[in-house]
């Protein structure tokens, strides 16, 4: 930002007497306006009044800023936004904490049914082999019919063959009922699977978000508090060079240690701020960084 004339260049364009009358005060800060008295003709000159350096200086720049209504409005939206992210955040993180839970006890209940089917796998198999074995022996039968009549052996066998098949279909239906359990099981699972992904890209994407929060708390703000003091938690130096822009619209401030405004627990006093902009009622203004680390307030 350009520098503009100084507040001490604009009191020096004054005469004397209006300067002096100017800077009368009394005890209470009130200005007392002299009256003009006429200098006999050859009386010495009266001693010109030494300048006091001002608190603060003026700059020449016009450059536009975006007004305070427009920054405040979109603070209040990014809050309200962060706002409604770190609820779903929540939300999403609480539902994401269920699945899991969830997942858990269904990959638990496959890998008993996975079990179960093989036991019922390895069961179906020995009554295949039974069932085998007692067709062969009734082959066997039937052959020693020819020379001895064992009908009654035969009987009993072919009970059994009757009773192992009846068992062993038994068997295979529970074993496709496993296997239609243990593939929605499956199913199931991928879907949880798929959700959690999805669940967790959410929660990544939150989480970037969170900057526009770290963003908003990082943004100073500068308070005038009365007639003659800023107030801000950004002021945590003693000294302040300070400047005013020639239109009044804009001031800056830079910690400086030449400065000539002085700063006490965040509150920087300008005596004479009031005779160029006069102060209402308490207001914040949002800060804009510029380049050279100075602070910029839109007025």
């Amino acid at each position: 930002m350009m520098r503009g004339t100084s507040l001490q260049d604009m009191v020096k364009s004054f005469s004397s007497d209006e300067f002096a009358e100017m800077m009368s005060k009394n005890d209470e800060g009130e200005v007392k306006v002299k009256k003009k008295t006429a200098i006999p003709k050859g009386a010495p000159m009266p001693k010109k009044v030494p300048v006091k350096k001002e608190q603060f200086e003026t700059t020449g720049s016009n450059e536009e800023m975006i007004p305070l209504s427009e920054h405040n409005e979109k603070m209040k939206k990014q809050e309200t936004k962060y706002e409604k992210l770190e609820k779903k955040y929540k939300d999403l993180s609480e539902t994401n904490k269920g699945n899991k839970s969830e997942l858990a006890k269904v990959t638990k209940a496959l890998d008993t049914e996975k079990e179960r089917k093989e036991e019922a796998e390895r069961k179906a198999t020995e009554l295949g082999k039974k069932y085998a074995d007692a067709t062969d022996e009734i082959k066997d039968l039937k052959k020693a019919i020819e020379k001895n009549d064992n009908s009654d052996v035969i009987k009993e066998k072919e009970d059994e063959i009757a009773r192992l098949n009846r068992i062993l279909k038994e068997k295979e239906s529970k074993l496709k009922e496993k296997e239609e359990q243990i593939k929605s099981l499956e199913e199931e699972r991928d879907s949880l699977d798929s959700n959690n992904k999805q669940l967790m890209e959410e929660i990544e994407s939150l989480k970037k978000e969170d900057v526009v929060k770290a963003e908003i708390d990082q943004s100073p703000i500068i308070t005038r508090i009365s007639a003659t003091e800023f107030q801000s938690l950004s002021f945590n130096s003693a000294r302040y060079r300070v400047f005013l822009s020639r239109d009044c619209r804009f001031m800056t401030f830079k910690a400086d240690i030449m400065g000539s405004a002085t700063c006490k627990n965040g509150t920087i006093m300008l005596p004479t701020l009031a005779n160029f902009i006069p102060f209402t009622e308490k207001k914040d203004y949002g800060v804009q960084l510029t380049a050279n680390g100075e602070m910029l307030i839109y007025l």
